[in-house]
């Protein structure tokens, strides 16, 4: 586990305390009709020819992969396969946050849009779980709900240890519907921060992402 990620587990526990098919570019849950599919694909379409300040430079952080500037705060980061999907902070948090995704060198999807002072709809929340817990970042964008999350989840009760499982990633839900969902290749390595996301985001009601059914 990267220094950053451990640091946003930390503050996670903190906070916790005080309260499919595979694609080349990671695993994705199809869309269960061409209508969603279509939305979503277009809520992640640009120019097929990055302007330069639509341009994804993808960079690490602590081994982390991330489309954070520098001089930005990362609040959540991974990669899954050929895509990187972070939320960074501006230095200064009055300028708010935005989501950001990529595939190679083309920026899929920034939300809020370059250049919109604020974070739109994004609203972090937390929940405990049995030896670990979820954190989330969450916004609305073109009739769909994105949560990027991170949680821990104990696998083992006999006495011997937890054995935690760990999973992070990025899911669009509509409904009571997971469309789509991003799966962070290494996700003991990502990071979500929801301490650091404090002065960026106020706290919302957390989200049980559903399953490709609905259940």
């Amino acid at each position: 586990m990267s220094r950053v990620a451990a640091a946003g587990w930390a503050a996670m526990a903190v906070m916790l305390a005080a309260c499919s098919s595979p694609d080349n570019g990671g695993n994705e849950i199809a869309a269960p009709n061409e209508a969603d599919r279509a939305a979503v694909a277009h809520n992640e379409t640009v120019a097929q020819t990055p302007t330069p300040s639509a341009a994804a430079a993808t960079i690490a952080v602590a081994g982390v992969p991330t489309l954070c500037r520098p001089g930005e705060i990362v609040l959540f980061s991974c990669g899954s396969g050929a895509r990187t999907m972070s939320v960074c902070g501006a230095a200064d948090p009055a300028q708010g946050a935005q989501y950001r995704a990529s595939r190679g060198t083309t920026r899929e999807l920034a939300y809020p849009a370059d250049g919109t002072p604020g974070s739109g709809t994004m609203r972090s929340a937390t929940a405990p779980y049995s030896g670990g817990g979820e954190a989330q970042i969450q916004f609305d964008n073109g009739g769909f709900t994105y949560v990027a999350y991170s949680r821990m989840v104990r696998t083992r009760f006999d006495g011997k240890g937890n054995d935690p499982a760990f999973s992070a990633g990025v899911a669009v839900i509509k409904g009571d519907k997971t469309i789509a969902e991003r799966i962070c290749t290494a996700p003991t390595d990502a990071d979500l921060n929801v301490e650091a996301s404090t002065p960026y985001m106020p706290v919302g009601e957390f989200i049980y992402i559903p399953e490709k059914d609905g259940k």
